[in-house]
């Protein structure tokens, strides 16, 4: 979904389709501040045609870019990931984990328990390392309400 006129609307099916960058690419590294032990790998498949001698790579479509953030952010935690955390961010991210879940817990902690309250996506930027690698970018409620 997106916020238009601040109102939900649905992505349309043609929106999803569209390559996700310009120039387009089949393969793409996105990037958070706040979780940068966890980039996110994009690849696009290699369908092999009926006699072709070397497969094409299809351009990254926006739906699938969305898609794998979002499998990627709900992705389990490991125990030493969790190890690595210092008392504070432990406590920041335990608080996170029961808003989120506060219905049900099964799973454990995930990677957007780490993004504490900035759980609002704003977009993807460029970054000086090229067209293949972009920032994800995130807020709280409050900087969302503000823009």
């Amino acid at each position: 979904m997106q916020i238009v006129h601040g109102k939900p609307a649905f992505l349309s099916v043609d929106t999803l389709a569209q390559p996700a960058t310009r120039p387009p690419v089949s393969r793409l590294r996105i990037v958070c501040d706040e979780i940068p032990e966890w980039p996110i790998v994009l690849e696009s498949s290699y369908p092999r045609e009926k006699g072709a001698i070397s497969p094409s790579a299809h351009p990254m479509s926006l739906g699938n870019v969305l898609s794998q953030i979002h499998g990627t952010l709900h992705e389990q935690i490991t125990h030493s990931d969790w190890e690595r955390l210092d008392p504070e961010m432990k406590d920041k991210v335990s608080q996170a984990f029961y808003k989120r879940s506060a219905n049900e817990r099964n799973g454990g902690v995930r990677k957007l328990d780490y993004l504490l309250d900035k759980v609002w996506f704003k977009g993807l930027v460029g970054t000086s390392d090229g067209p293949k690698v972009l920032r994800l970018v995130i807020s709280d409620c409050k900087d969302f309400d503000a823009a």
